[in-house]
């Protein structure tokens, strides 16, 4: 299931209607009710710093989420993306480090809101644009 996400640029209402409407779903739907999903994307923009605090768009949407009743907290479901990858820097060193402080950093803003140890994987929405080879669709 791909749903809108939260902090949408409609404002506030926009988001208190899509939570609603993703709760009523899994509540209501008469095969994959009351289950898990299989998996939960919490996707950021690796450039993101504005994403630790407690009046932050992404710790609200946490907040948000954690209600939804949608994360098994036995068999976790969260993975963290961080989009855009070549912005966590050029050199492989530079790279690496910022990777690892900044997936350190979600997993325990993910970890502080839905109690789970989520992964966190890396993504390069433009490889063409970085020159980075594709195999097999996968960047």
């Amino acid at each position: 299931v791909d749903s809108p996400g939260l902090g949408d640029s409609n404002g506030t209402r926009q988001d208190v209607c899509n939570i609603f409407s993703i709760k009523k779903f899994y509540q209501e739907h008469p095969t994959i009710g009351h289950r898990y999903p299989n998996l939960i994307f919490i996707l950021i923009h690796a450039s993101d710093n504005r994403f630790n605090g407690p009046n932050t768009s992404f710790e609200k949407s946490l907040k948000c989420l954690s209600k939804l009743n949608l994360v098994d907290t036995t068999h976790p479901n969260v993975v963290g993306v961080m989009t855009h990858a070549s912005h966590l820097g050029r050199k492989q060193e530079k790279w690496m480090s910022t990777f690892e402080e900044k997936s350190n950093l979600l997993k325990s803003i993910i970890f502080k809101y839905l109690n789970v140890e989520a992964d966190v994987v890396a993504l390069e929405n433009n490889a063409d644009d970085e020159g980075l080879e594709i195999v097999n669709d996968f960047t």
